[in-house]
């Protein structure tokens, strides 16, 4: 985003960190709410240290194609409704194309243990009309174009993507079971989403 364009101005300006290696996604799930012109991407994410020293922070990665249209990233734990903010900032790290935030957590993730994050991702200007132009009496389509599966630095191990719309979803690639206006995909094999 910011820093994104910063980068390429002036590299100097942004702050360069590093993939935590030790942290690993153990479960994301995500909601992707095409309800609203905005588009609004809800992943509840935990986060298992599997290295050998604390983590304080971790890094949330949106795909190249979303860099410009991100509105606003924020990150909470919560628990027992007690929700905590978490600080977010915009960074660069080697291997990560697209937008790179990093997430301070409230206090470092010891190893071996696991927390939970809830991150929520606002783009504007990814809806488009479909088709282009149309005659007053046909109904405007919207198309979205976006991945199913989480983007992130991080090995993932299991996640479920659930698409939600207002309307019926006219189609979609791939086919997997849907509602009417809903479309849910789970994997829970071992993938890695991150994009070289």
């Amino acid at each position: 985003m910011l820093c994104t364009l910063l980068a390429s101005l002036s590299p100097s300006r942004c702050e360069k960190v590093s993939v935590d290696t030790g942290l690993v996604i153990k479960d994301v799930q995500r909601k992707i709410d095409l309800t609203s012109s905005l588009v609004k991407i809800s992943s509840a994410i935990t986060l298992e240290n599997t290295g050998k020293a604390g983590a304080a922070s971790f890094l949330y990665a949106v795909e190249e194609e979303f860099a410009q249209s991100v509105a606003s990233v924020s990150a909470v734990i919560q628990s027992k409704g007690d929700d905590t903010i978490l600080k977010v900032k915009s960074v660069t790290a080697d291997g990560v194309n697209g937008a790179v935030f990093q997430i301070t957590l409230a206090k470092p993730l010891a190893a071996g243990k696991t927390v939970g994050v809830s991150v929520t991702t606002a783009y504007s200007h990814v809806l488009q009309p479909f088709p282009a132009e149309i005659k007053q009496a046909e109904k405007q389509l919207v198309r979205f174009r976006g991945n199913i599966y989480f983007y992130s630095p991080y090995k993932t191990t299991s996640q479920k993507t659930v698409v939600s719309s207002l309307h019926h979803l006219s189609s979609h690639t791939p086919k997997p079971n849907q509602a009417a206006n809903q479309i849910r995909q789970s994997h829970t094999d071992l993938m890695r989403t991150r994009m070289p």
